[in-house]
């Protein structure tokens, strides 16, 4: 996990070969696959070999929807549901992350991939529903709390969509996720036009209905 999280080429590198050699010793174990399919993700997140992009997903797909049948883990359903919802396939996206939370109704990152889908579909009141539900179940993880945020900008209600943002840049003022200034304070501009927007990683979020 130390080699996921360095979010480098050689740390990824390193993780891929010790996930292979792992499974090639214990044989088939679903969290040796849902921690595989962890690092093809990384890749893509972290614009690795960019080009390599589309086989990272499928592989990552591969590598849960293994995981899951071998124990139904609603970790590596909703994981499989945010790699359908990169790919722009929405109808999958949805129906596994619905069958992540019949496994889990409580699981935050099974609620993240409900909302994901919503939010790329433009329901966003689902959308913002499903994310308050993950953050009340995880109210410290960064991840849920930014997604509520990208969700509740693009509703347009720009003044709490930036005080979200102000909190969390407060909170976690290195996160990656965290848009910085040259004058290195947090920025997080809004345009009050065609819905609101706020920082470059939100803005980017449009990169995965294109990813094709």
């Amino acid at each position: 996990m130390h080699q996921i999280r360095t979010f480098t080429e050689w740390g990824l590198d390193q993780a891929l070969q010790l996930t292979t050699r792992a499974l090639g010793l214990s044989g088939e174990q679903a969290l040796l696959h849902a921690t595989q399919a962890l690092v093809h993700l990384q890749y893509h997140n972290a614009g690795i070999r960019p080009d390599e992009a589309r086989r990272q997903l499928q592989d990552g797909a591969r590598n849960l929807g293994r995981a899951a049948e071998l124990d139904g883990n609603s970790d590596a359903l909703a994981h499989l549901s945010y790699i359908c919802s990169l790919a722009d396939r929405l109808g999958p996206a949805r129906t596994y992350a619905d069958q992540a939370i019949a496994s889990d109704p409580f699981n935050p990152w099974a609620l993240w991939a409900r909302g994901t889908c919503e939010l790329l579909c433009g329901d966003l009141e689902t959308a913002i529903d499903r994310f308050d539900a993950g953050v009340a179940a995880a109210p410290a993880d960064p991840l849920l709390r930014f997604f509520q945020a990208i969700a509740v900008a693009n509703a347009g209600q720009t003044n709490d969509a930036l005080a979200m943002f102000e909190r969390f840049a407060a909170e976690y003022p290195n996160h990656r996720s965290v848009p910085r200034s040259p004058s290195r304070r947090p920025a997080f501009p809004v345009a009050h036009e065609g819905g609101a927007r706020a920082g470059t990683r939100l803005q980017r979020l449009a990169v995965a209905r294109s990813f094709r």
